[in-house]
């Protein structure tokens, strides 16, 4: 082989290793391009969600066919907006904030309200990247329909705002403790404890104070629900500080493997009316059982002088007795009056005296 053949062979093998290097070094763009014809555009113009590209003057400068059909706006009309002609909140000086806070980080996320051509608001989260095409700045930003997820919060917060307001409107005391007897959580009603409400969450039941027998029926009673998973009641009163006696009626359900929720209702003015009204009624039945008595008394001591009284007044009226004999029989009636009279007044003291207990 000639020196000339030898160097022709150089030059065609380097020429097959260029190629080669440049087809390793080929450009993103040129590898990305490479799908098929016209899918990128496609696929933008086919997502559910908005997509555009603004400068830095707020102008729209690209907008992707859902933009189009969800604001419905021409491609002229929409091409000729500004953010701030389609969004409520984004007025001059809050896009050069957004702005600024998207170049800075690079990206961003926000969340607006966007007003279509026929004045319709859609809730949308917007999620912003910052770009330099061909040294023009750039913001491209994917848009999502949140109207639905808005709806659920706002539902969401309803059922929690009343299931706090039925919370709050419930005047007992609600415990969760685990099986060793330790507050993981509380809500405050209007019973007292021992431990001030604020630092009950953490302490253990043990060391609140109560009655140690009283805090192992507890401990107990709970065992118990974790166990059978039922719920179980207790009552019990406490004496506090001052020797004020409280009663509680304590109802325990299951809350998870190891916790139980305690609902404890005091009723101490209940069951001080139960016992007012049962002492109530003994006394009732004491002044019953004394009338009792006292009606066969008096009936005796009535119809003794009734009797008497009656049978001289039929002697009289039949004209069985001389002039001598009824003056000594109406001296009789006489007595006998004055003694019913004397046990009427009895009756009334009685009377008086039994009601006023």
């Amino acid at each position: 082989m000639t020196e000339l053949e030898k160097l022709k062979a150089e030059k065609e093998a380097l020429e097959k290793q260029i190629i080669v290097l440049k087809s390793l070094q080929r450009q993103p763009e040129e590898v990305f391009l490479s799908a098929p014809k016209g899918l990128i555009t496609y696929t933008i113009n086919n997502t559910n969600d908005l997509i555009y590209w603004v400068n830095q003057a707020a102008e729209i400068i690209y907008a992707n066919d859902t933009v189009i059909n969800t604001l419905n706006y021409s491609k002229e009309e929409l091409l000729g907006l500004k953010i701030s002609d389609i969004y409520q909140y984004l007025d001059v000086k809050n896009w050069l904030k957004f702005w600024i806070n998207t170049k800075k980080n690079k990206y961003s996320v926000l969340e607006q309200e966007l007003k279509t051509k026929d004045k319709k608001s859609i809730s949308v989260e917007i999620s912003a990247t910052f770009l330099v095409f061909e040294k023009v700045e750039y913001i491209c930003a994917i848009v999502r329909d949140i109207t639905e997820r808005k709806q659920n919060e706002s539902i969401i917060r309803i059922k929690e705002a009343h299931k706090k307001a039925l919370l709050s409107a419930i005047p007992d005391l609600i415990f969760i403790m685990d099986n060793e007897g330790t507050y993981t959580d509380f809500r405050g009603g209007n019973g007292q404890t021992f431990i001030p409400q604020k630092d009950i969450i953490g302490t253990n039941i043990k060391n609140s104070g109560m009655d140690k027998e009283l805090i192992q029926q507890i401990l107990n009673r709970n065992e118990k629900v974790l166990k059978n998973n039922e719920i179980i009641g207790l009552q019990y009163k406490i004496l506090f500080e001052g020797f004020k006696i409280r009663h509680y009626e304590d109802r325990a359900v299951k809350y998870s493997e190891n916790q139980v929720i305690r609902v404890v209702r005091e009723v101490t003015e209940k069951v001080e009316y139960e016992q007012n009204l049962q002492q109530m009624n003994e006394e009732l039945r004491v002044q019953n059982e004394q009338l009792q008595n006292y009606s066969h008394a008096v009936s005796h001591n009535l119809r003794s002088p009734i009797t008497t009284i009656l049978g001289v007044v039929n002697l009289i009226e039949n004209n069985m007795v001389n002039e001598e004999e009824q003056k000594m029989m109406i001296k009789a009636i006489k007595l006998h009056v004055d003694k019913l009279d004397q046990v009427s007044r009895q009756l009334n003291e009685t009377l008086e005296n039994i009601f006023v207990l």
